[in-house]
């Protein structure tokens, strides 16, 4: 999801609820390659006449070119099979891909001359040129052509010929209304090539994707299978965040454990169980008699009902941050949500499916609220004490959090997203092992435990037990690998 502004209107491009098969995919298939040539074909058109008259002019106006004798002469191959509406759609996107092209070389040059200008004698070299280089009249000036020849090799490369996605309008796109069906709301009915029959492709229908702000549609083509995106207008509100940092645990059994002390969606994992027995004896029931689940309609229904109550709980949880914490900046994990009291099909949903929702939702929080999203590496952050910066596995049981160092308690959730909230984003680039040596550093530090001899260190900290250290596997793996014989 990529937000762009234009006339100070920001939009954001969603992806539809589309249920495509092979078919509605061989179809759009066909008109997908047809496109791709036909837009190749415009787009090397346009750059070799710009390399050789370095002017752009010949291409500005896209609608009247529509419909004269250029256009037909370019498309002179695909008239045929091609509507004279999907090919001026095709020149439009060749168009905007030539134009942006452009405007980059023409920054470069500009650059380029700058830099050349501070670094010559004559201080006029830049204003002579900057007639030449809105006319794009290299070839008078031997230093600019130069200049021109340098950009296009090295920084402004041709753009790719090869084409990712089509856009298409709402000429050749409409939505209808999907009449006697139950299972979708809506059709998505595509223009086909010439002598073809239409496409429909089943459309469910969401109040949060129905406005298309541009009556604009971009099919991107992902492994043989098309995504169906519009544009969209981002409704920002009014915001007054407070200076709080907001830390948030993500886990299953306490959804949601904020660093404020509140634990959100305690509930998720109870729902999680119970239809996840469900789905797990009705796949067992499928196989049992050859059926493959993904072909069983009371399967897939199924399977979509956990997706959407996945997405409206985030969702939920999410507002319920923003409301209650007003926070200016929110910190969280990336997380895999597997857990072993869940059977194998669910634990994949889970995966898949929830960190791209909090992904998505946490996109259209920036969009909408402006809030910075940071994003850290939490390892160890369950089993790291608030209070002393203790390290150890025997720390936590289950929820709850025991200090065997300083004998600090708290909940086991809420601690780590306390944690969580200390963290920078610059612990991203640490791995695992190097997150665990630079808190052990700090604990040691902090403590003035210092190495004398290996295996041999000094404790001068009364709050900090012998025995804790002692018997902690991290800290005694740290003094093996450790070569240091001072304070740390």
């Amino acid at each position: 999801m990529r937000v762009i502004e234009r006339n100070n209107i920001a939009y954001r491009s969603v992806e539809l609820f589309t249920k495509q098969n092979k078919i509605k995919d061989h179809q759009l298939d066909e008109l997908y390659f047809v496109y791709k040539k036909a837009y190749a074909v415009a787009l090397s058109y346009m750059l070799f006449a710009f390399y050789n008259t370095y002017s752009e002019t010949p291409f500005a106006d896209i609608k009247p070119m529509a419909n004269k004798v250029t256009l037909d002469k370019l498309f002179v191959d695909f008239l045929d099979i091609a509507s004279k509406r999907l090919l001026a759609l095709v020149y439009q996107q060749a168009y905007a891909d030539f134009k942006s092209h452009v405007k980059l070389i023409r920054y470069y040059i500009i650059e380029a001359t700058k830099k050349t200008h501070s670094m010559s004698d004559n201080k006029s070299l830049y204003h002579d040129f900057k007639n030449q280089i809105k006319d794009y009249k290299f070839t008078t000036n031997r230093v600019l052509h130069s200049i021109f020849r340098h950009v296009t090799k090295r920084l402004a490369r041709k753009p790719s010929l090869k084409l990712k996605n089509m856009m298409l309008d709402c000429h050749v796109v409409k939505i209808e209304e999907a009449k006697n069906s139950t299972s979708f709301d809506r059709w998505i009915r595509v223009a086909p090539l010439k002598g073809k029959e239409a496409i429909y492709i089943p459309y469910k229908n969401s109040t949060y994707k129905e406005h298309n702000a541009l009556n604009a549609y971009q099919f991107v083509r992902i492994d043989n299978s098309f995504s169906i995106r519009v544009a969209q207008t981002v409704d920002r509100v009014e915001y007054s965040p407070s200076d709080k940092i907001v830390g948030i645990d993500l886990g299953l059994t306490d959804f949601f454990a904020t660093s404020s002390d509140k634990i959100l969606g305690n509930g998720f994992m109870n729902w999680l169980k119970k239809y996840d027995e469900i789905l797990t004896k009705l796949q067992a029931s499928l196989q049992s008699q050859g059926i493959k689940p993904r072909k069983s309609k009371k399967y897939r229904k199924l399977v979509q009902k956990i997706r959407d109550y996945t997405k409206n709980e985030v969702c939920r949880l999410f507002n319920l941050v923003m409301k209650h914490e007003k926070p200016k900046v929110i910190r969280l994990e990336f997380l895999d949500f597997r857990n072993q009291n869940l059977g194998k099909t669910t634990n994949r949903l889970l995966t898949r499916l929830a960190n791209k929702i909090i992904a998505e939702k946490v996109k259209r929080l920036v969009d909408v609220y402006g809030v910075e999203v940071e994003y850290i590496n939490a390892a160890y952050t369950s089993q790291t004490c608030l209070s002393c910066g203790y390290i150890a596995k025997n720390n936590r049981d289950g929820r709850k959090f025991k200090c065997h160092c300083c004998g600090h308690k708290a909940n086991a959730n809420t601690q780590a997203s306390k944690n969580i909230a200390r963290r920078s984003s610059d612990s991203l680039k640490l791995t695992k092992k190097q997150a665990l040596t630079e808190g052990l550093n700090s604990f040691l530090k902090n403590h003035k435990v210092k190495r004398l001899e290996t295996n041999i260190f000094s404790i001068r900290a009364r709050s900090c037990t012998r025995t804790a250290i002692v018997n902690n596997p991290y800290l005694e793996n740290y003094f093996a690998s450790s070569n240091l014989c001072e304070v740390i």
